[in-house]
């Protein structure tokens, strides 16, 4: 079985991908932590376990071509204190990274994701409760604008991530954004009809 292994201030996180025989090994009653579909109807799935000091380690579960139907909202404020609105879009991928794609929104009041991206983008990851970020391909997007812009979705990657203690609990940090527009061969090595 294919993992990783991660260790953040005194966190580790251990990703595994995982087949499905027969309901083996899984825990009775066990969802897809996107769609809350039951695993036993998925043949691969990802395992995630964090592990603390003094804690009970957390566990959750998503099988591996898993996707939300429709993005949903996310919010957060950007570096005015702000409130932005954004739509998330979370898919799994084959090899078990997840894919996420923030959406610039019209009806945003804040800066746009461009300007507020690493905000935009810790958001995404706790709303997801995804525990490890190396795991995750960050992607902004945005729609396609009649006589102002065409559509674009660029892969941003961050030149520093890291975790904060603060009460107990860690921060996520992330903080030097770069970007590539996307490719049709971008989206198929992902294992994603092109966008």
């Amino acid at each position: 079985m294919p993992f990783t292994q991660t260790q953040t201030s005194g966190q580790v996180v251990l990703n595994s991908i995982c087949e499905n025989r027969g309901n083996q090994g899984l825990p009775f009653n066990s969802h897809c932590s996107v769609c809350n579909q039951p695993l036993a109807d998925w043949t691969h799935y990802v395992r995630q376990i964090v592990r603390s000091p003094r804690t009970l380690p957390q566990i959750s579960y998503m099988h591996t071509d898993c996707h939300e139907e429709q993005p949903i909202p996310l919010s957060c404020k950007d570096s005015n204190g702000r409130d932005c609105d954004y739509a998330l879009e979370r898919l799994g991928l084959p090899d078990g990274r997840t894919l996420l794609i923030v959406t610039e929104l019209d009806s945003n009041r804040g800066m746009n994701i461009t300007n507020n991206v690493e905000r935009a983008m810790v958001a995404a990851v706790n709303t997801c409760k995804l525990y490890d970020p190396s795991r995750v391909i960050f992607v902004e997007h945005y729609p396609d604008k009649p006589g102002t812009r065409t559509e674009t979705y660029d892969q941003v990657t961050f030149g520093s991530v890291s975790f904060r203690s603060t009460s107990g609990s860690n921060l996520l940090l992330m903080s030097n954004p770069a970007r590539r527009r996307m490719t049709s061969k971008d989206w198929a090595v992902m294992g994603i009809t092109p966008r």
